[in-house]
């Protein structure tokens, strides 16, 4: 009996069966007490349906989709709350015949049950991709694409009336060979110019995001850009600057450097890490090396009102530390930041480095300078502490 029933929640799930209220009240019967039996007949139904849902899948997706093993779990929170979870392991998806295929260590979808079957359609809750290695571009004919696959693919369907499901990133290696266009796909401008730029992304939106929410997740981001340009026009087109403001670098620094060139300022690397958490982005070690001027960045942006909060540190004598910031690039995407901190701490206060508060909208920021003796050391030092807790 309870292998019928589940039989039937299981086709009901993948291809929209119709099913009658009195089917959806003994199967809330049997799910509310044999959680080991329904997992063991749920892992025997995926085994005896695998091509069906390999298919099924295939065709939402127009993509190739492989996968190693296939594993179906349940939890019960409520009397009327019931999500069924497929774990798909070692996940290769792609066009025919495609060179560069999308690899992901593990991908689950939970789906709720009660959910599914009053709609006759699978209503999807959560989407977790863990651990992949993808590269974003642009292209005029497909747009934005992950390795070779168009992202318009991924898109769920509409269910009126329905939540988005939850997204979850987790420690996924991302590389943008067109980070122009990337900037524009968050709703910033492309103040940042670089064909080198890589990411590392642990993040979780309450639901997937829309092209505007992009940037309203909550986590950790770790990045480098090496060898690009920043634009530091006065006039910059977007509705935004930058989430955080090298862009806004004062301009008595860019004169007579020899890699500010008509296009904006010529940087060796960008590196650091960013955490995001309701609406804010915080960080403590957001560095820019050039061959003339270093600059670190610490404090917070407002997402949703598009704000900073920032403190600018600006090291225009560079000289004795660019063998040791080359250095440590290789290495995590703090070392390089925090060896401009530590030389920040060691300085006397008469040295060369000039302290800047950036405050105001992105559009108009307000930048102000800091006088030496009104800086709090130990809020540089310490700033991790004042930092808050990423939810789980």
């Amino acid at each position: 009996m309870i292998k019928s029933i589940i039989s039937i929640t299981f086709k009901i799930i993948f291809s929209a069966l119709f099913v009658s209220i009195v089917a959806i009240g003994i199967t809330m019967l049997f799910l509310s007490f044999f959680k080991p039996q329904i997992e063991n007949e749920l892992n025997q139904l995926v085994l005896e349906n695998r091509s069906e849902i390999d298919e099924i899948i295939e065709k939402r997706l127009s993509l190739e989709f492989e996968y190693k093993d296939l594993i179906a779990t349940y939890e019960r929170h409520s009397i009327n709350d019931f999500k069924i979870q497929f774990s798909f392991r070692d996940v290769q998806m792609a066009q025919i015949d495609d060179p560069l295929p999308v690899d992901i260590d593990e991908l689950n979808v939970a789906i709720d049950l009660i959910q599914s079957l009053l709609n006759q359609m699978p209503v999807i809750t959560a989407i977790i991709i863990n651990g992949s290695d993808i590269q974003f571009s642009h292209n005029n004919q497909n747009g934005y694409m992950i390795n070779n696959i168009p992202i318009s693919q991924f898109k769920l369907p509409k269910r009126k009336g329905l939540k988005r499901p939850s997204l979850e990133l987790k420690s996924i290696s991302a590389t943008a060979i067109d980070i122009v266009h990337l900037q524009k796909t968050v709703g910033l401008s492309d103040v940042i110019e670089s064909d080198d730029a890589a990411f590392n992304l642990n993040l979780k939106w309450d639901e997937a995001p829309r092209k505007q929410e992009v940037l309203f997740a909550n986590g950790n981001i770790d990045l480098l850009i090496m060898d690009g340009v920043i634009n530091t026009k006065e006039s910059v087109p977007g509705k935004a600057l930058s989430i955080f403001s090298f862009s806004q670098l004062p301009k008595r620094f860019l004169l007579n450097f020899e890699d500010v060139l008509n296009d904006g300022l010529v940087f060796d690397y960008i590196q650091g890490g960013i955490l995001l958490q309701d609406r804010i982005a915080f960080t403590c070690n957001l560095t820019l090396n050039t061959k003339t001027v270093d600059v670190l960045i610490i404090g917070a942006s407002d997402l949703e009102q598009r704000t900073y909060d920032q403190t600018m540190i600006v090291d225009p004598d560079v000289s004795d530390i660019l063998t040791g910031g080359a250095a440590v690039l290789a290495g995590p995407a703090a070392a390089a930041s925090m060896f401009l901190l530590s030389k920040i701490l060691s300085r006397p206060e008469e040295d060369t480095l000039s302290y800047f508060d950036l405050s105001g909208e992105w559009k108009k920021p307000e930048i102000e300078p800091i006088q030496v003796d009104e800086i709090d050391r130990s809020l540089i030092e310490n700033c991790d502490q004042f930092l808050p807790n990423v939810s789980d």
